[in-house]
């Protein structure tokens, strides 16, 4: 990353004045003289001096792209009310970038020349990413955005109208992402603390200061009747002395991705810890109809970005609103009034039967009332011993407990008609033997119901190869190559996953990490991937950034979208847009083995690379425009 930092200055080096000259070399003679150590104190050490070096590399830089905009700048003359001329003005210079680029505010221009002009590459029914930067020398004052629609080369009445931009601020974090997640391969973008480029503002105007940067993230959505072929258009970057244009050039393919999406997308996020935030309630027991609002939305918010919910709410934080009564004739009633809204909520937004899954942590440890209303069965209760009961199936009163709920259940889920959009979790519990008894619960279900989709946190390659008669294994991905392994043994026997975890969100990593996902969860013939963390809040009376998670995990994790608790306002992130393209790249590989390709000659590339495309994410750019032109053919060759 330091020698990224430094590829303008030692491309220049001849050129460069004497003091930068003297800086650059300086600098590339201690770079050099720091020993490549592996572990222990010697990298420790080392990890120190390259923190050291690359700060100094970033002040080198700062100090050469100033250099470098005053020669490539455009002047405007200011003039006063009586039409005189006062002075001249230099406009801030706009360039463009791709969505794979992390554009700090003291980057002020690339590493090569800059461009006027981004180019998008989509396949009809899709969003697509991409960036633009307004850097500015001496420009002090407002920027506004102004879009235009981008019209078909040969057809002027053909456009694509549904464009956004947003204005990308940068949050503070006060750590790195702890060092064992991280690929030793693949240094930090910037040792923290430190503030990261993440958040699209919804904000129509933005400040500009002297010797900054501000990146912008444009998204074109494609409609699925879009015509396909090249469109042209631009956007305006409007400052009070002048509009810089910026031209964008689009590739629509004639494929379209599916309206349902074969991705399963989902994040671990929960609208109830969101309601508390904005104050809804101290405890809320989801009666409050702002939390129906707030959650509705939500659900709007992942369905844009072909997502499902995984986790708004499981059961168990609905427990306290269910109750489970022995029926006298050997089964159970329960009051499933609270527990139905959310997947009708699911029906209303996605409609019915589009949505995947929704989580249910089978409430097996909730009282059993009698028909007078007592309890009869209590493994919270004084007398029983928790350990000996929760999950206990070889208790023959707990074991016929267990089967009267999931019997009333399943037949409760068949009846509404979402038997299979189900996935039922079980909790990490300190106790390990809960993974052995969480096998009875499988079994059980599996002969009651072999439809539904089972799910569990397998985060050990044992556990995964253990438990064979789940349908799906959901893993920690650890990068590792073991789990890798056993992943692929178990999709190699026709068993579904999917990978969990927060592995892409990381602050302190490329965008790459999330966009080779496709890829990566393709070439392990995974179905999904989800994450742990959905929401950040912000606090605009202070810090507008706090280092805390609505979620509680910590700095550097889940970083996905912002949560305005005054405003209950959702605000996207450059890692959240990102997911999405990981999701609608995987369904085009899916597309792509449909029409009868292998995939696998893009996603092999792909995912392997993914380190190299860090320094040169424009080569990522060049595979996927090759698929989909690949993928174009083959779909031309199916309607012929």
């Amino acid at each position: 990353m330091i020698l990224r930092t430094l590829a303008p200055a030692a491309a220049q080096r001849e050129q460069l004045s004497g003091r930068l000259s003297e800086k650059y070399r300086a600098l590339a003679s201690r770079l050099a003289a720091v020993p490549p150590a592996a572990r222990g104190a010697e990298l420790e050490q080392s990890t120190r001096q390259l923190d050291s070096l690359a700060a100094e590399a970033r002040t080198l830089r700062n100090e050469l792209d100033k250099e470098r905009l005053r020669r490539l700048g455009k002047t405007s003359v200011r003039t006063s009310f009586w039409g005189n001329r006062t002075a001249e003005v230099r406009l801030p210079l706009v360039w463009g970038a791709t969505a794979l680029d992390n554009i700090f505010s003291d980057r002020l221009l690339p590493d090569g020349e800059p461009v006027n002009r981004i180019r998008l590459d989509a396949c009809r029914n899709e969003y697509e990413p991409g960036q633009f930067v307004i850097s500015s020398l001496d420009y002090r004052g407002p920027v506004r955005l102004k879009l235009n629609a981008l019209a078909h080369e040969t057809d002027p009445a053909a456009k694509l109208t549904e464009l956004t931009a947003n204005f990308v601020k940068e949050i503070y974090a006060s750590q790195n992402t702890v060092g064992f997640y991280r690929n030793p391969k693949s240094p930090l973008l910037r040792p923290a603390p430190a503030t990261f480029p993440d958040m699209l503002s919804n904000d129509d105007t933005t400040m500009l200061e002297p010797g900054r940067s501000q990146p912008v993230w444009l998204t074109v959505r494609v409609p699925a009747g879009a015509k396909p072929g090249l469109y042209r258009g631009r956007v305006e970057v409007q400052t009070m002395f002048g509009v810089q244009p910026l031209e964008v050039e689009m590739r629509v393919y004639d494929v379209a991705l599916p309206e349902v999406p074969i991705f399963r997308l989902g994040t671990w996020g929960s609208a109830r810890l969101l309601a508390n935030l904005a104050g809804f309630a101290e405890q809320p027991g989801f009666r409050d109809p702002r939390y129906w609002t707030l959650f509705e939305k939500v659900l709007r918010n992942m369905k844009e970005h072909r997502a499902y919910n995984f986790g708004d709410p499981p059961l168990w934080e609905i427990r306290n609103n269910i109750r489970i009564t022995d029926d006298g004739k050997g089964g159970v009633e329960i009051d499933y009034s609270t527990f139905d809204r959310f997947p009708e909520m699911l029906d209303k937004v996605y409609g019915k039967g589009n949505w995947r899954v929704m989580s249910a942590d089978i409430p097996l440890d909730a009282p059993l009332y009698g028909r007078d209303g007592k309890v009869k069965y209590n493994p919270f209760g004084r007398i029983q011993d928790l350990r000996k009961r929760y999950w206990n199936f070889d208790d023959p009163e707990f074991n016929a407990f267990a089967v009267k709920v999931l019997r009333n259940l399943v037949r409760h889920l068949t009846e509404k008609g979402w038997i299979g959009q189900f996935q039922f979790i079980y909790r990490d519990e300190p106790d390990p033997v809960m993974f052995a008894n969480g096998r009875h619960v499988y079994k059980h279900l599996q002969k009651i119901a072999p439809e539904l989709v089972y799910m569990n946190t397998l985060t050990h390659t044992g556990l995964i190869e253990g438990y064979p008669d789940v349908d799906i294994v959901v893993p920690a991905w650890t990068a590792n190559e073991g789990m890798d392994a056993a992943i692929r043994n178990a999709t190699a026997a026709g068993r579904r996953a999917i990978v969990y975890n927060n592995f892409s969100s990381y602050l302190d990593r490329s965008l790459l990490c999330t966009r080779t996902m496709g890829a990566i969860l393709y070439n392990l013939g995974c179905e999904g991937f989800n994450q742990w963390s959905w929401a950040w809040s912000w606090d605009k009376r202070s810090n507008p950034y706090q280092d805390a998670f609505v979620d509680g995990y910590g700095p550097g994790e889940g970083y996905l979208v912002y949560f305005d608790p005054y405003t209950t306002e959702i605000t996207s992130s450059m890692r959240w847009e990102q997911l999405r393209e990981t999701a609608e790249d995987f369904d085009a590989f899916k597309l792509y083995e449909k029409l009868g390709g292998d995939p696998r000659r893009y996603t092999g590339r792909l995912g392997r690379d993914m380190v190299n495309f860090e320094t040169d994410p424009q080569r990522f750019m060049e595979v996927r425009r090759e698929f989909l032109a690949d993928l174009e053919k083959l779909a031309a060759g199916r309607k012929n």
